[in-house]
């Protein structure tokens, strides 16, 4: 927006320097038909004709500060630009920021979710530990019930070849480390 008033008025000034040198050109051509008229001195006279009709000093001396706002205006131009690319950088690195903040908390959560996990295995495989050791403590005491039970007199042999053979499958199907046989 500055940069477009600043063209505005240059663009002004050039019109108004081109009005400027259409006066100059009018008042060399009175001066030249009031130059008789005049009681002036003809040096004094000619000097000022000579000023007016070559004004290139005066002229160059405007190009000069003209050049000199552009390369004014163009640094300024850039100077922008580069600011303009600075904020989109930080609106680059602050959408960045947020991206791994939130990541981060994603992450955050992730591990929270697999510690909550962790635990609950821990506590299936305690309470797995627990009903392995119980169903062995139940194996012992019915092995050695059925025991008791088979050195008394009396009792029927099919009965206790068929539990036998119950505890046997039963065993195949255990570990050996938990008292289980090789197949």
């Amino acid at each position: 927006k500055l940069l477009m008033k600043l063209k505005d008025k240059l663009l002004l000034l050039v019109k108004l320097l081109m009005k400027l040198k259409d006066k100059l050109l009018l008042l060399v051509k009175l001066l030249m038909k009031l130059k008789d008229k005049l009681p002036l001195p003809e040096k004094l006279l000619n000097k000022l004709l000579q000023k007016l009709l070559h004004p290139e000093k005066l002229l160059m001396k405007l190009k000069d500060k003209l050049l000199l706002l552009v390369k004014l205006l163009m640094k300024l131009k850039d100077k922008l630009a580069a600011r303009e690319a600075s904020e989109q950088a930080a609106a680059e690195a602050t959408a960045s920021r947020e991206a791994s903040d939130q990541a981060a908390a994603e992450a955050v959560a992730a591990r929270k979710e697999a510690e909550e996990k962790r635990a609950a295995s821990e506590e299936a495989k305690a309470a797995a530990a627990a009903a392995v050791e119980a169903t062995q403590a139940r194996m012992q005491e019915a092995e050695s019930y059925f025991e008791e039970v088979k050195s008394k007199p009396g009792n029927s042999d099919g009965a206790i070849w068929w539990l036998e053979r119950e505890l046997y499958e039963a065993r195949k199907y255990m570990p050996e480390s938990k008292g289980g046989i090789s197949k």
